[in-house]
């Protein structure tokens, strides 16, 4: 098995003028990329298949510095599950020299291209290099990885261990490659370095100005002075409401927001928030509030049935949107939760511990997961079930773990409950394939007469 030690990439972006003359065409990057690989598995190792963006092209590959390496590539249909318009340039180096078991070697490959995104295939991934932004994330392969054949294999081959990046960009664009802080080497050169594992490359550039508060920092592009105002407002409500409930969260430092173009996809990465612009102050104020919710959410996307993370934040979001508006949840949030069910009769069956990435896996983790929480806040009280969870996040075992690893967890933290039946609880949630609740009901309604079967007779 080949993994990548260190990652070196020298990255140059070149945003087409504004008034090119096929209007808004992506602009395109230039790359020098090299692989530290070691061998870890027992044969030994003759060629190596790397992936790239599907219009990335390999100009030239070395091994170890100079010996030039014979090669293919072609783009190819990779057979991922659930996915069946991925499609990449596949390249295909023949060695200079075998990699026996445990041996180690440097890979060096230039290459270039226009990069457009996966929009048909992640609808949040726009990814390109445009005239007044450049968003490139991990998901879009701007960066050789070597060659898995699945989605869960995909995420984990980005994964870099320890990195060194210099970004070539406008010489008026900040550039951002989270967690790593980058040094300006000069107009148009920002270098980043980590010796820490990232879950990936994410980079953002833009001429953004950085907007600073109370312990949040938001970096917006011109003009967005006031959604930047919006956004620091409810990052400091969602942080100081989360640390009044569960306690401090397990990384500390300030929020830190980077926009990115409306409909780009929201993420919160390790050290950042990529926060899509331009929409309402309520939407902004629900799109913020999820995000700083994943400081209290372990190891995002380390759990394949996304509860750890996903129905975690979400039920979170749910309660501060409550709380903003004058206390409590209100039906509103649960109301929204059962009409999707009620379409996804499927997902209200499926248990929280199976759901994977397929059709319902988004459905089940961001509507019967909250549902779930929820059902259980009722039986155990708010303050419990903040307790409960607060303890989650900062537990060492909660990373890397998933929904059936919380399950397990918050039997041990309720054991001493005598009203419930808190066991029976999480077994038809988690692991049952049954519909615990009844999606056409009122959710209060549903809830209580779900909650009826689980009181003990003490």
């Amino acid at each position: 098995m080949l993994r990548v030690q260190r990652c070196e990439l020298d990255l140059t972006l070149l945003p087409q003028p504004r008034n090119h003359p096929v209007g808004d065409a992506p602009g395109r990057i230039e790359g020098a990329c090299t692989l530290h690989l070691h061998n870890q598995g027992r044969r030994t190792v003759s060629r190596v298949h790397l992936l790239l963006y599907r219009l990335l092209r390999v100009t030239g590959a070395t091994q170890d510095g100079n010996r030039a390496l014979a090669l293919r590539q072609s783009v190819r249909h990779l057979p991922v599950r659930d996915m069946p318009n991925l499609y990449v340039n596949r390249v295909s180096l023949a060695l200079a020299e075998d990699l026996g078991p445990g041996q180690e070697t440097d890979l060096h490959l230039r290459y270039a291209g226009a990069l457009v995104g996966y929009r048909e295939l992640f609808p949040y991934a726009h990814d390109a290099v445009h005239p007044d932004i450049a968003v490139l994330r991990p998901e879009s392969l701007f960066y050789p990885v070597v060659g898995p054949l699945s989605l869960e294999g995909l995420r984990r081959a980005w994964s870099v261990p320890a990195f060194r990046v210099e970004v070539r960009h406008p010489a008026d664009w900040t550039c951002l490659l989270p967690p790593a802080r980058g040094v300006r080497l000069g107009d148009g050169a920002t270098a980043f370095e980590s010796a820490d594992e990232a879950p990936g490359l994410h980079l953002f550039a833009a001429p953004y100005t950085t907007a600073r508060g109370e312990g949040v920092l938001v970096h917006h592009r011109p003009g967005h002075q006031e959604w930047a105002q919006a956004v620091s407002s409810a990052a400091l409500f969602a942080r100081s409401t989360l640390q009044r409930w569960l306690g401090p969260a397990p990384a500390a430092g300030p929020v830190e927001i980077a926009e990115i173009p409306p409909g780009w996809g929201s993420q919160h990465l390790p050290g950042l928030i990529a926060q899509c612009g331009g929409e309402g102050p309520e939407q902004v104020f629900r799109d913020v509030a999820h995000e700083v919710c994943h400081f209290w959410t372990p190891s995002p996307c380390a759990d394949p049935h996304r509860f750890c993370d996903e129905s975690i934040a979400h039920y979170l979001e749910d309660l501060l949107v409550g709380e903003r508006a004058g206390g409590g949840r209100g039906d509103d949030a649960l109301l929204r939760h059962a009409a999707v069910l009620r379409e996804r009769p499927g997902a209200v069956r499926t248990p929280l511990a199976s759901a994977a990435d397929g059709a319902d896996v988004d459905i089940v983790s961001r509507h019967k997961g909250p549902v779930a929480l929820a059902a259980l806040e009722r039986a155990i009280g708010k303050e419990r079930m903040f307790g409960l969870l607060g303890s989650w996040a900062r537990d060492p075992g909660a990373a890397g773990a998933d929904a059936g690893a919380f399950a397990h967890f918050a039997l041990r933290a309720l054991r001493d409950v005598q009203a419930w039946d808190i066991g029976r609880f999480l077994d038809d949630w988690f692991f049952t394939e049954q519909a615990p609740f009844d999606p056409d009901m009122s959710p209060g309604e549903a809830l209580d007469l779900s909650l009826a079967r689980y009181r003990t007779a003490s």
